[in-house]
């Protein structure tokens, strides 16, 4: 059996991820520091809002809002369609920053008890895989 290990800014998944579309919730889209936002409509107990984690991920990510077309936020961490998904905190979620010149990148965000946002540095989006042997 082949499986498939994936990344995000070199942190190993850690877990309850949400998978790749299929039939899922229309995400709530709203503009906040000049950047459109699509933010998943279902929140997590303990993980950061849509508003935080973009706050915290949008100084990490190095990008000028003019460069940014849209950013998305989900709860848990990435986990391609028929991929294994290891569970993760709910105080983990991961925002995609998709740039006006059509590529891409991840930026996974945490919170801690004390209500602290944190961003890990940005990595290509969708992430490599590497086959486990």
């Amino acid at each position: 059996m082949r499986r498939v290990v994936l990344t995000i800014a070199g942190i190993v998944a850690l877990g309850a991820c949400t998978t790749a579309p299929s039939p899922a919730p229309t995400p709530i889209w709203q503009t906040v520091d000049g950047v459109r936002l699509a933010c998943d409509p279902t929140p997590s107990p303990g993980a950061p809002s849509c508003e935080a984690a973009l706050g915290a991920s949008l100084p990490a990510s190095g990008h000028a809002t003019s460069d940014i077309d849209f950013v998305e936020y989900h709860f848990g961490t990435y986990c391609p369609a028929g991929g294994p998904c290891p569970s993760a905190p709910p105080t983990v979620g991961y925002l995609v920053f998709h740039l006006r010149g059509g590529s891409a990148d991840a930026l996974l965000v945490t919170m801690e008890p004390d209500g602290t946002v944190f961003a890990a540095p940005p990595a290509p989006f969708p992430p490599p895989t590497q086959p486990v042997q």
